[in-house]
């Protein structure tokens, strides 16, 4: 970035311009992102915080989730990820996700987008597990409680 100047010299006569330049890139992936359990049941809040743009404006973000181990240590399997939503508003910087699997564990993942392209993902999240789930006589579903 900055202003460069083009001064000319010729038979015909002398000028100058002046340009201002700006280098536009990737955005730099988002970071603190955070996941916790919301009530009892299997909604994850995703939240975060939007790195450099890249100087161009964030259009959107992406959230991706893996299933990882209930407990013990992570393995780092790079094409575990999946999408779980590909147009998150560039406003927006923390999300519900309402429809994930009982009984497992995740992690979350952000990147942003600009009009470069799609950032590096962010570092994986902290594991959130979700409760299992149970069935009444009746068929109405329950959910197992930590003690």
């Amino acid at each position: 970035m900055g202003t460069y100047a083009c001064h000319v010299t010729s038979a015909g006569g002398d000028d100058s311009r002046v340009a201002k330049l700006y280098v536009i890139e990737l955005p730099y992936p988002p970071n603190g992102v955070a996941a916790s359990r919301l009530g009892n049941g299997k909604m994850v809040n995703v939240s975060w915080i939007a790195g450099f743009d890249g100087n161009s404006p964030i259009s959107k973000f992406i959230i991706q989730k893996r299933v990882v181990p209930v407990t013990g240590p992570i393995p780092d399997t790079v094409n575990s990820w999946t999408t779980e939503i590909a147009n998150v508003s560039a406003d927006v910087r923390w999300i519900d996700l309402p429809s994930l699997k009982a009984a497992a564990a995740y992690q979350f993942r952000v990147s942003a987008v600009n009009s470069v392209g799609e950032g590096q993902p962010s570092e994986p999240s902290n594991r959130v597990t979700l409760p299992q789930e149970g069935i009444f006589e009746n068929n109405e579903k329950f959910i197992f409680r930590d003690s």
